[in-house]
């Protein structure tokens, strides 16, 4: 009976250690799948948006190398004798996902500026990305030393509408030769993307916190500076900020946006009424003459002012 006893608490006691080795598999593998679903769903959405309908881009393309490796996709939009040579950089999706992107290239072509559409990393036809609104920044960077390598002395600005305009901030706050900023609609928090992101691919409610974390802490999401950490470092450079509701802008230092507007250094434009699936792109097919005309008197008065 005693052996019949032992062999039955041995039986009993590996059974609890397969039970135990089976969940602490499981748990593994959950850890691993969370870890790696901001990626996975990251490379998604990028494929969807180049399965999706691809406006056409009526510019020399050229491409341009990386900072940390790879090259990225752009097109340039030249003009005759300009002013200045524009970054422009589309939100996500990439500058094919909207012709509104071509579009306004051109409308800026013809007002004396050159324009360099730059698709930044995982969006269109640039490499893929491992994280979201953390390396963009160094894409335009890079844009910006393919100008300087091809003439020294041109000058440069820079316009970006959503994640453009997060990246535009980003950079210019980094490197003085950005020598004006216009960001339409960037997001007040970097971490604003990603959330869009989970919320665009349905993760389910359970699991966006831990993504959300895992994003966060080993893939770099969301490392860009914010448009309130980013105005301070531009120093004496114009920018020119823009929100579809009145109380976004009063979410950054009131005090520092009326000492540079004071000081002819910040400008902002009239605030739209936020509607559902509204985008600067909307806003550029509803009222083009308008948001042209903003975009250009601005850009025209500070490089005839600062660099005139």
């Amino acid at each position: 009976m005693m052996r019949t006893g032992e062999a039955l608490g041995n039986r009993k006691g590996r059974a609890a250690r397969r039970a135990a080795w089976g969940l602490g598999l499981v748990a593994i593998l959950a850890i691993a799948l969370v870890v790696a679903l901001p990626v996975l769903l990251l490379r998604q959405a990028r494929d969807q948006a180049l399965e999706g309908a691809r406006a056409a881009m009526p510019f020399a393309s050229v491409t341009i190398p990386g900072r940390d490796g790879g090259t990225l996709n752009a097109w340039l939009a030249p003009t005759l004798e300009p002013w200045a040579v524009l970054i422009l950089v589309p939100g996500s999706g990439g500058a094919q996902a909207t012709a509104a992107t071509a579009a306004l290239a051109d409308d800026l072509s013809g007002r004396n500026y050159a324009v360099l559409v730059l698709d930044v990393r995982g969006q269109g036809g640039s490499p893929p990305a491992r994280a979201l609104a953390a390396g963009e920044g160094d894409d335009v960077l890079a844009a910006v030393d393919f100008l300087k390598a091809r003439s020294a002395g041109v000058r440069v600005g820079a316009v970006g509408f959503g994640l453009g305009g997060l990246a535009v901030l980003d950079a210019a706050a980094r490197d003085p030769r950005i020598e004006s900023v216009v960001a339409i609609d960037p997001p007040r928090d970097p971490l604003a993307p990603l959330d869009a992101l989970l919320q665009d691919q349905a993760l389910p409610d359970l699991l966006r916190a831990p993504v959300r974390a895992a994003a966060q802490a080993v893939w770099g999401f969301g490392t860009l500076a914010s448009p309130a950490e980013a105005l301070p470092r531009l120093e004496r450079r114009p920018v020119l900020l823009a929100w579809p509701a009145a109380d976004e802008a009063a979410q950054l230092d009131g005090r520092a946006l009326a000492a540079r507007a004071s000081a002819g250094l910040f400008q902002a434009l009239p605030p739209r009424r936020a509607e559902a699936g509204s985008g600067w792109d909307a806003d550029y097919r509803n009222d083009r003459t308008s948001l042209v005309e903003h975009i250009a008197n601005f850009l025209d008065d500070t490089f005839a002012i600062r660099f005139g």
